[in-house]
């Protein structure tokens, strides 16, 4: 069984070979320019006139007074991206794009240190947190404008809460917020009080600014539900242009002023003066632009075989580091077939997810056996026996039996059959490697159970606006997970159809998410979200897949890159400098 597995995987890596072999070589390779907006080139210099000899000597004052200084290159950064944001708005999107850009517009009242845990002033110059946790005073930083020249203080802090809370915005981390009472004590003071315990607003904080970023009350006023579509916030960079399924350009604020600490050695001022972030689906013309010099960062869902090329190459430098991310196979448990336990647990069973990490993803992934990240191993993180525990990792063998005990039987075709009813299920992927080929595999692994999986490749933006609507068994997804409450957003029942894609709800599982919200001992919280795991694996509403590795490629001419690796896999871009 493995071995056919094994040849279908071979023919797979074989295509992909003969297809990037036929690209490389052909002589008029029809590719999407990649393109890049012209930067401003130095003054031409002007030729001064002869003077004639027996001309007055000019004052050195006024010949100094007359003299222009040398006109500055802009500095443009060029970075590829495989997909579009869907709006710049950190109250309204779960798009990791979206969320890694709006990091760059947008700050928070706080910041962590992803090494030590230990919280410095950002937005807030000082915090203050009462000794039962249920009151945070933040002290505003004197002096901050927003891109729109409209000042922080504690009314713009009061409009972003009482934004992301208001039902109109839709935001889905509504449920990280709670529902506080929040003051505006005086000019430069805010107020958020609990009347329990709240643990997840401290995680919501400190994600930087793509979660709690505190925005412009004037743009908020102006912009509404639309405020992603023109961002205003305090960030180093501040928003530019959009043209939908190209770039999006982002240019440096002049008066970024934040401290240095946690997260930059000199801080100030970006030292590039634009960042164009080129939306290159295609992976081919990706490796080749970064290869060629027309973008100098290469971001996000890099293929492992381009990884291994990058390598290779003196002019490039590959980064790669443990992520906060997982994939993961989705089950709509509403949908036939996958309304069945027994199918969504046989399906569980068939996927060999080591040897799909050592072929289609050449190492570059770790197996999965739940949803929170060994990154991170903080509560409910548990053990790589979770399924194990659960009697639902890889056995295709008892995936056969469970499936022949809830009466699906073999059919005269392979695919097994109850009541007349062929087993056949909708796999919904995004059509960018390696997701497709990854669903092909699990294609090839089902059907070794008698399980008929229909493979339904879709463009991004697609694929993930659809998802809500409910129309597929299954999907093959990722996403972050840097909070144990994350698991919320998968699986809470008041987040269906929103996040909850899933269509799962059981009460049990609301309550233990709860607990892990409300509840001050860290101990007790790390036991309800284990628990949360074993519930939900076990009724295999989800199957875990791969906690990857996240891989940044840069030039030799870039320095300073860094990544705040502590809870999101973000870059961190004010330090970086590029050698023109």
């Amino acid at each position: 069984m493995k071995k056919k597995i094994r040849q279908f995987i071979v023919a797979v890596t074989l295509l992909a070979f003969v297809f990037v072999l036929a690209t490389a070589c052909s002589s008029t390779p029809q590719q999407p320019a990649v393109s890049v907006p012209a930067t401003e080139q130095p003054a031409a210099a002007v030729e001064e006139p002869a003077v004639a000899e027996e001309a007055e000597e000019a004052p050195v004052e006024e010949a100094e007074e007359a003299a222009e200084p040398e006109a500055q290159e802009e500095v443009v950064l060029t970075v590829s991206i495989p997909r579009d944001a869907d709006r710049l708005d950190p109250q309204r999107t779960t798009l990791g794009t979206s969320g890694f850009l709006s990091n760059l517009i947008y700050d928070p009242l706080i910041a962590k240190d992803p090494e030590t845990g230990e919280f410095y002033p950002w937005l807030a110059e000082s915090f203050n947190r009462s000794e039962d946790g249920l009151v945070w005073t933040f002290e505003l930083r004197e002096g901050v404008t927003f891109h729109d020249g409209t000042p922080l203080n504690a009314d713009a802090v009061v409009a972003t809460i009482e934004r992301l809370l208001d039902p109109d915005t839709q935001s889905p981390f509504t449920n990280f917020m709670g529902e506080p009472n929040v003051t505006k004590i005086d000019e430069m003071t805010v107020e958020i009080a609990y009347d329990e315990y709240w643990a997840t607003f401290e995680d919501l904080m400190v994600w930087s600014g793509d979660k709690l970023g505190i925005l412009s009350p004037a743009a908020i006023e102006a912009n509404g539900l639309d405020y992603g579509l023109n961002p205003v916030g305090t960030g180093p960079f501040m928003f530019a242009e959009w043209v939908e399924g190209d770039h999006i350009t982002l240019v440096k604020n002049t008066d970024y002023n934040m401290p240095a600490e946690p997260f930059y050695e000199v801080g100030g001022p970006a030292k590039v003066d634009r960042i164009v972030f080129q939306i290159l689906p295609d992976a081919q013309v990706r490796l080749e632009a970064q290869r060629g010099g027309q973008t100098q960062v290469m971001l996000h869902d890099i293929l492992p075989k381009d990884i291994l090329t990058l390598q290779d190459d003196p002019n490039q430098v590959v980064h790669s580091f443990n992520a906060v991310s997982v994939y993961y196979v989705g089950l709509n448990v509403e949908k036939e077939p996958t309304t069945d336990p027994a199918v969504r647990q046989a399906l569980s069973m068939a996927v060999d997810r080591q040897l799909i990490a050592d072929t289609i993803m050449s190492g570059q992934v770790v197996p999965a056996y739940g949803y929170l990240v060994p990154a991170l191993a903080g509560l409910g993180y548990d053990s790589d026996g979770l399924l194990s525990e659960l009697d639902l990792d890889y056995d295709p063998e008892k995936a056969g039996q469970l499936l022949e005990e809830a009466g699906w039987v073999a059919g005269a075709d392979g695919v097994r059959v109850k009541d007349g009813q062929p087993l056949e299920l909708e796999l919904w992927v995004q059509n960018i490697s390696p997701r497709k080929e990854i669903g092909e595999i699990i294609q090839s692994m089902a059907a070794e159970v008698g399980i008929r999986v229909n493979l339904v490749p879709m463009e991004s933006s697609a694929f993930w606006n659809s998802l809500s609507e409910g129309g597929m068994n299954a999907w093959f997804g990722d996403g972050q997970m840097p909070a144990p409450d994350f698991l919320s957003f998968h699986f809470d029942s008041s987040r269906i159809p929103a996040t909850n894609r899933y269509r799962y709800n059981n009460p049990a599982v609301d309550e233990l998410l709860q607990a892990g919200r409300t509840n001050p001992d860290a101990a007790a919280r790390d036991q309800a979200y284990k628990e949360v795991q074993r519930i939900i694996f076990g009724d295999a509403a989800g199957i875990p897949m791969f906690f990857p590795l996240t891989t940044d490629v840069y030039s030799t001419a870039v320095e300073n890159f860094q990544v705040h690796t502590g809870h999101q896999e973000y870059p961190l871009w004010v330090d970086l400098t590029l050698n023109q």
